[in-house]
């Protein structure tokens, strides 16, 4: 669900992919 938030609701912010691989939510 968050994900998809994120996905849809701050596609322009590449920040916050690059915050999410740190975090290890997306592999």
């Amino acid at each position: 669900a968050i994900l998809d938030f994120l996905e849809k609701g701050a596609q322009p912010t590449r920040t916050v992919h690059s915050i999410l691989k740190k975090a290890g939510v997306l592999t």
